[in-house]
């Protein structure tokens, strides 16, 4: 991967190990999505995104 500009303000953060990429993904997840919402998220806002992360 590259790590272009725009490719950093995404990803956010890069997971240390597998346990920590569900936690890593719920981080960008939710700073993408305070961004798209224009306001502060919730677990209501995040769990129908996240679950996209999981069968992914």
């Amino acid at each position: 991967m590259s790590d272009s500009v725009s490719r950093k303000k995404i990803f956010i953060c890069r997971p240390p190990g597998k346990a920590d990429e569900a936690i890593c993904a719920r981080k960008i997840v939710s700073d993408f999505a305070r961004r798209a919402f224009r306001r502060p998220v919730t677990d209501e806002d995040l769990n129908p995104l996240m679950a996209f992360y999981k069968v992914g």
